[in-house]
Formats: C-alpha cells, structure tokens, sequence
C-alpha cells in the first residue's frame, strides 16, 4: 500500500490531534529535562526531540495538501 493511499484513510483531523498531542508531549519532556542533570537530562531531551521531529515531519507532510485545498486569492 502506497502512503497516498495511507493518508487519505486517515482523516486529517485526527492527524492534526496527533500533531498536537506530539508537541505538548515535547514541551513536557523538555520542561522535564530542565529539572534534571547529566545523563538523565540528555536523555529526557532525546525523548522531546523525537516527539518534536515527528510532529514537525508529519505537519511538513500535510502542508502539501492543506494549500492544494484552499481556495486561491
């Protein structure tokens, strides 16, 4: 199965619910990180970045398709 075909299955609104959840989820992480030192720090902060690289990848994947859909000027 093709990713076009994966994303048209999944209705955009959950998908921007997702992108939501992501970043709340990395402020956390990184607010987190903030308390911390060391080893567990860095760790925290790898966490947060993964959850922030996603939401930024998927967002980067929608944009595409938000402009085809809205109406020009």
């Amino acid at each position: 199965m093709s990713i076009a075909v994966e994303r048209e299955s999944i209705p955009r609104a959950e998908l921007l619910a997702l992108i939501s959840n992501w970043k709340e989820m990395a402020q956390r992480k990184f607010t987190d990180a903030a308390k911390s030192t060391g080893m567990e720090a860095r760790f925290i902060e790898h966490g947060a970045m993964c959850y922030f690289n996603a939401a930024t990848d998927l967002e980067d994947i929608l944009k595409p398709a938000q402009a085809a859909s809205e109406p020009q000027p």
